[in-house]
């Protein structure tokens, strides 16, 4: 199964508490932190 194609990139600025609390939820489920904000898109209405 082929990966599909990412060519946009986004960058996100957050303050410690908000990129530890993202890094440890994103170790604790066995994800990297782009996974865990992928997983959250596909979660939202908008997303076909």
């Amino acid at each position: 199964m082929s990966r599909p194609k990412r060519d946009k990139k986004l960058q996100v600025m957050m303050n410690n508490k908000e990129y530890q609390a993202l890094a440890e939820y994103a170790a604790n489920v066995g994800l990297t932190m782009s996974e865990v904000i992928r997983d959250f898109i596909k979660g939202l209405n908008t997303y076909e």
